[in-house]
């Protein structure tokens, strides 16, 4: 089943493929292989965040190939439009089906030369739906970002109604352990009608160590880590045991709170903690 189908389907399973950590297109089938055992697609990075890694379009190629279901990630950052537009396009060449919308941090090396227009990811979404009708590949499944937090009585997503209503059809949220916060932020989106455009995918780590947790925190926008999880982490025997416990105890959870339809799992350690955390959260086996 492909990613684009799970979200409708039970409870959707995706990963981060840990670009950062790859070698060799040896080590990236290989840390790819180990994650498809128990997820429907890989999220694969283009670098939003400074990284140097694989290309993006690339790894998404080397996926497919091995009957791996990628989800690529195309952010505005430091491009111009022809540059997104070939990149959309040649996603759709390959025959990736599902694609994640992000704006990229700042920072790093830029081209802040005349030549380069900023894209917001609403005309980012508006030129995927262009180009998709435009090459007769319909049915592609494209995503967007966002952060949970606890909103105030009165508010309404209408960042994420824009969004939705441009072309979005699902929302992957930042890093969130904090299933108080979502249990708060989930009606509001329920109840303005986004999760019947838009199914919601919960970011969510499998933390090999407490050191980990602390730098997630303290480096990732938007990302929710309770000081309870930290200390937890901080006062276990086997952190990496303990990673897996934790990640699998709020899965779990977050397929009871209404409006979710899954997560995408990411780890900074070892690759195989991801299915030991899908296995232990008892919704699917591999």
């Amino acid at each position: 089943m492909k990613f684009k189908d799970s979200m409708y389907d039970n409870f959707s399973f995706s990963a981060d493929l840990n670009l950062a950590a790859v070698g060799s297109v040896e080590d990236l089938l290989g840390q790819a292989r180990i994650l498809s055992r128990s997820v429907d697609g890989i999220h694969v990075s283009d670098g939003a965040n400074d990284g140097v890694h694989f290309p993006a379009l690339a790894t998404a190629q080397l996926l497919l190939q091995n009957d791996i279901d990628p989800i690529l990630q195309i952010s505005c950052r430091d491009k111009n439009r022809p540059t997104l537009e070939i990149e959309i396009r040649g996603a759709l060449a390959l025959g990736v089906t599902s694609v994640l919308l992000v704006r990229g941090e700042s920072g790093g090396i830029s081209d802040t030369s005349d030549r380069i227009v900023k894209v917001s990811t609403t005309e980012l979404i508006q030129m995927v739906r262009r180009i998709e009708q435009e090459s007769q590949q319909a049915n592609l499944s494209v995503g967007t970002i966002a952060t949970v937090f606890k909103p105030a009585a009165d508010w309404r997503p209408q960042a994420l109604l824009k969004k939705t209503g441009a072309g979005a059809n699902f929302i992957r949220t930042q890093l969130c352990f904090d299933a108080d916060k979502l249990k708060l932020y989930m009606p509001k989106l329920v109840r303005s009608k986004v999760t019947w455009k838009a199914p919601i995918i919960v970011n969510l780590a499998v933390l090999p160590s407490a050191k980990a947790a602390k730098w997630l925190s303290e480096n990732l926008r938007g990302s929710l880590i309770p000081e309870t999880v930290i200390k937890r982490m901080e006062h276990a025997v086997d952190p990496e045991a303990e990673g897996v416990q934790v990640a699998a105890e709020l899965i779990a959870e977050f397929n009871t709170i209404p409006g979710i339809s899954g997560v995408c799992l990411m780890t900074p350690g070892p690759p195989e903690l991801i299915p030991e955390a899908v296995n232990a959260s008892g919704l699917r086996q591999d």
